[in-house]
């Protein structure tokens, strides 16, 4: 389903897209230029380093707001990407030095809304766009699209009293927000009703909801110290912790859950989470050992299991210094790591920036020449910085797919 959503968004951020891409790219160059010469004199020859600081996070806000107030209203805030590519500067000129802000910022200008394959999608304003955010932490960051997953109520052997019943039905329909409502109403008009069962479900809740850090603050602030050690409430408290990429955390409740599980179908969910912390952390060879515990309780899961896990070995890593190394021809390690309409940009852009840097210096108009050949160097340097960062976002899409298929099939 994922593959169909990128696929999908593909076709319909391409179809008529050649003549306003171009005309969009070119109003970026020139805000991008404006924004150069805007730094280079509101910035440079201050004194004062804080002072230097507000002064440049002041002229790229400033710059980047006009972008946002006039052009960017005028075509609907239709930014293929999220952040879009302004917000995106202003992030990295107020969170980076200067230099590394401007290489950024060429970067994701020449990246902008190519090759969707290699990013995570992310729904914002029901409109899939991808997920591209500074920090990198694109697949553990929260706004990652995870349509496929959907959370089933917990439920004992029990009957079930009225209330809990009506919560069940709510999460299984995935009104997570109004079962989370329901559970908190009983927690402050009849507590006693708080069991196992609904704490549980209040964790599920929580996941469904995605706010993992809530849930696992529900935990780990919980009084009543025989929920915490059942072995369901681990479970649900490892998935959180494995969402919010905390690795260290989910295989503490990891091994704790199966110290406490004392039937097999408990410890067969422990081992497939083992095998999920294990393939995150790269250490196939425990990944497999935990799915091999997996087989003792449920072989046909395990047969798929290695059949996706033999794809792993048809990988080929982009190496960084090779790419590095290739980008000395502009767009040469965008192509090398399978960004091919972001390596033909690269190569446009940096080509007729220099030759407007050659004929101005022809023509001796030096003024104008030293203001294209920095840009032209910025985006330049952004190039060659971009294709190491580009082999990285390649070997780690190969990556989270093959985990993703891992999790589909675990149901995790």
């Amino acid at each position: 389903m994922k593959r169909d959503l990128k696929v999908l968004f593909f076709y319909n951020f391409t179809s008529m897209k050649i003549i306003r891409t171009n005309l969009l790219f070119g109003i970026k160059i020139i805000l991008y230029f404006l924004l150069l010469i805007k730094i280079n004199f509101h910035v440079f020859g201050q004194g004062n380093t804080s002072n230097n600081k507000i002064s440049k996070i002041s002229a790229s806000n400033d710059y980047i707001k006009f972008y946002q107030n006039v052009f960017s209203d005028l075509r609907g805030h239709n930014c293929p990407m999220f952040p879009s590519c302004s917000t995106y500067g202003s992030e990295v000129f107020n969170n980076q030095n200067g230099f590394n802000a401007f290489l950024s910022t060429s970067d994701r200008l020449m990246r902008c809304g190519h090759e969707p394959s290699l990013y995570h999608l992310s729904l914002v304003n029901n409109k899939f766009k991808l997920l591209d955010l500074p920090s990198n932490q694109n697949k553990s960051s929260y706004l990652a699209y995870n349509g496929w997953k959907k959370y089933l109520a917990y439920g004992d052997y029990s009957k079930d009293a009225p209330n809990t019943k009506f919560i069940k039905n709510l999460i299984n329909n995935e009104a997570y927000t109004e079962a989370l409502l329901e559970i908190r109403r009983l927690e402050y008009f009849e507590p006693n009703e708080i069991d196992l069962e609904l704490f549980t479900n209040k964790l599920i809740a929580f996941k469904g909801l995605r706010q993992f850090d809530k849930g696992v603050y529900e935990y780990e602030f919980s009084k009543n110290e025989l929920f915490k050690i059942n072995s369901q409430v681990l479970f649900q408290v490892a998935v959180m912790y494995l969402e919010l990429h905390n690795l260290e955390g989910a295989l503490k409740y990891t091994n704790l859950g199966i110290s406490k599980s004392n039937n097999q179908n408990d410890l067969t969910d422990f081992f497939k989470i083992q095998g999920i912390i294990n393939s995150e952390k790269d250490d196939w060879d425990a990944a497999e050992h935990s799915f091999e515990q997996v087989r003792k309780f449920d072989e046909y899961t395990y047969n798929n299991l290695t059949k996706i896990l033999s794809t792993r070995r048809e990988f080929k890593n982009k190496n960084e210094k090779i790419a590095g190394i290739l980008s000395i021809i502009p767009g040469g390690g965008y192509l090398y790591t399978g960004h091919k309409t972001t390596g033909i940009t690269s190569f446009l852009v940096n080509g007729l920036l220099g030759y407007a840097t050659y004929t101005n210096l022809k023509t001796e108009n030096y003024g104008t020449a030293i203001f294209t050949g920095l840009f032209n160097l910025s985006f330049y340097i952004g190039n060659l910085q971009g294709s190491i960062k580009a082999a990285h976002r390649y070997n780690s899409m190969q990556k989270d797919n093959l985990i993703d298929k891992i999790r589909r099939t675990l149901n995790i």
